[in-house]
C-alpha cells in the first residue's frame, strides 16, 4: 500500500479530477488536506463516518435490536456507514436495551471480511486506538453494557451507554466495534442529536420526512 501522504501528493498532482476517499480514523482532517493541495480541481472526498439510527416505539423492538446489532459490528465495524450512535425513545429504552445488549452477545465471532460478527481490527494500531477510546470513555462517566476488552487484534462486540459530545466515541468516527445508546425524549430530540454530527448536511435530517414515522410509531435507521 503507498503511503497516505505520499499517495496524496500522487494524485492531486496529476490535471485529472481527483475523487478519493479516505478511510482513517482521521477522515476528515486527512480530506481538507487533500483538498488543499488539490488546487483548482474539482474534488470529490468521503470524510468519514459517524451513524446514527433512530428507534422509535414499534411492535418487534427484537428485530429491530438485531437489525442494528448488525449494522454495528458488522466487519468489526469497519465500515464507513457503520451504526455508531443509537438514539432511542424514552418509552421503549427499558425494553430495547437488553434486547439489543442479547443481539450483540448472539453475534458469531466471524472474520473481518465477512457481514456477521466481530472479527479482529485491520493492526495493531488500530486496535489499541479502539481500546483508548474505550477506556477513555469508561474514565468519563461511560457504563459498558457488554465487551469492553481487547485481546491482539480482536476488541469484543462493546456497547457503551451514558456517553457524551465529549467522548471521542460519539463524536468522532471509530471505525470499530463500538456502539453508543442514548436515550431521548421523542422524535424531535433524536433528530436534534442526529444532526450535531451531520456536518455539511445539517439539514438533510427535517422534521418534515420523519412525518410519517411519526405517525406511525415506526422505527428508522440510518446504517446496513
Amino acid at each position: 500500500m503507498i503511503p497516505l501522504r505520499r499517495r496524496g501528493r500522487r494524485s492531486c498532482s496529476r490535471p485529472t479530477i481527483v475523487s478519493r476517499c479516505s478511510r482513517s480514523p482521521e477522515s476528515s482532517a486527512v480530506g481538507w488536506h487533500l483538498k488543499a493541495i488539490a488546487g483548482r480541481k474539482r474534488v470529490a472526498l468521503e470524510l468519514g463516518g459517524n451513524a446514527a439510527a433512530i428507534v422509535l416505539r414499534m411492535p418487534d423492538l427484537a428485530w429491530t435490536a438485531q437489525r442494528c446489532a448488525l449494522g454495528a459490528f458488522a466487519q468489526a465495524g469497519q465500515v464507513c456507514i457503520k451504526v455508531q450512535r443509537i438514539y432511542v425513545d424514552t418509552r421503549v429504552w427499558d425494553a430495547f436495551v437488553p434486547e439489543f445488549v442479547k443481539a450483540t452477545k448472539a453475534l458469531p465471532p466471524g472474520i473481518r471480511t465477512t457481514v456477521h460478527g466481530a472479527g479482529p481490527l485491520i493492526d495493531d494500531a488500530n486496535a489499541a486506538r479502539v481500546e483508548a477510546w474505550i477506556g477513555e470513555a469508561k474514565a468519563a462517566g461511560a457504563t459498558v453494557l457488554a465487551g469492553g476488552s481487547r485481546s491482539g487484534r480482536m476488541v469484543e462486540a462493546t456497547v457503551l451507554t451514558d456517553t457524551t459530545q465529549a467522548m471521542k466515541v460519539e463524536s468522532e468516527e471509530i471505525f470499530g466495534p463500538v456502539v453508543t445508546l442514548t436515550r431521548v425524549n421523542d422524535l424531535d430530540d433524536a433528530i436534534e442529536r442526529t444532526n450535531r454530527r451531520a456536518s455539511v448536511f445539517r439539514r438533510a435530517f427535517s422534521r418534515t420526512i420523519f412525518a410519517p414515522l411519526r405517525a406511525r410509531s415506526s422505527a428508522w435507521t440510518w446504517g446496513p
